[in-house]
């Protein structure tokens, strides 16, 4: 994946989370629930967190990123993909049977910001090439975004209290 694709990536992400907080149904003037808007960003969320994935090791091909840093990267990765996954199973449920995990959808929450922090604690990630860096940090940094507004947007639709 090219530094432009990566931008472009990033940049999309970040105008789709926009987006959805005033998306309508195709063909409708209903508004789109909360609940869904939060269907969205965990797809989002798995969709930044595939990039990073993708951009980290394009970065260890390249030489720019050590295999040590690109491993540690691609565990946090691999726990986001995992949590992402265990939202999609809990929502797929409906917004009723997602209120009665309440409690594990936080904890998974908790586990994204717990990798996301990580990630950034470095700042660099192990990458040498400035602009790489910058580009794996933005989208690292809108996982971190896009899991609060998870959070945000299952507090607003009542599934979490």
């Amino acid at each position: 994946m090219t530094k432009r694709e990566i931008r472009t990536s990033v940049m999309f992400t970040l105008l789709l989370c926009t987006l959805t907080a005033c998306a309508h149904r195709v063909g409708s003037q209903v508004p789109v629930t909360h609940f869904e808007q939060a269907l969205v960003s965990n797809a989002i969320l798995a969709s930044v967190n595939n990039s990073v994935t993708h951009g980290v090791i394009a970065s260890n091909q390249a030489g720019v990123l050590p295999t040590d840093k690109a491993k540690a990267v691609l565990a946090q990765t691999e726990r986001i993909a995992k949590v992402s996954d265990e939202l999609t199973t809990i929502l797929a449920k409906g917004p009723d049977a997602a209120t009665l995990e309440a409690t594990k959808i936080r904890e998974l929450i908790g586990q994204v910001q717990l990798s996301v922090t990580a990630l950034v604690a470095d700042g660099s990630l192990g990458i040498k090439n400035p602009e790489s860096q910058q580009t794996v940090l933005a989208e690292v940094q809108t996982i971190g975004v896009v899991a609060n507004q998870i959070l945000a947007q299952l507090q607003l639709g009542g599934v979490l209290k």
